[in-house]
């Protein structure tokens, strides 16, 4: 029950600066900064190649697979730690990473095209911000 209340107002902090994604999403490097993630222990390894892979120059994408409770979510966050304590390569520092639930995605539609448009319109907002 207070970890939906702490997200529902990050979602609505979010959706002050970008309405376009937080109104379906976290910024889970805002959510680092306020100390709400947490920290990944014993995984700098797997944390170092994640941020090498984000901060290349092509070919940048990133999948994390295994079994749930191994870790793929915590890795992720400290990532996060990183960018907002500013402990990354300069391609990554400033950059937000925002944690999208699907079920948010498409609340309140009712046709296919609803949910397709509110994507293309969250792709385009978060393609436009990035290269500002």
């Amino acid at each position: 029950q207070l970890r939906a209340q702490k997200v529902v107002r990050a979602v609505e902090v979010a959706a002050n600066s970008r309405p376009a994604l937080g109104g379906v999403g976290v910024d889970l490097v805002e959510e680092a900064r306020q100390g709400r993630l947490p920290r990944a222990l014993g995984r700098n390894e797997e944390v170092d190649r994640l941020v090498q892979t984000i901060s290349r120059q092509h070919q940048r994408a990133a999948l994390l697979v295994g079994a749930p409770g191994v870790g793929k979510s915590v890795v992720l966050y400290e990532v996060c730690h990183r960018i907002a304590a500013d402990n990354v390569p300069t391609r990554l520092r400033g950059v937000s990473v925002w944690y999208v639930s699907g079920n948010r995605l498409v609340s309140g539609m009712h046709y296919l095209g609803e949910w397709e448009q509110r994507a293309l319109t969250i792709a385009r907002a978060n393609h436009t911000s990035s290269r500002s």
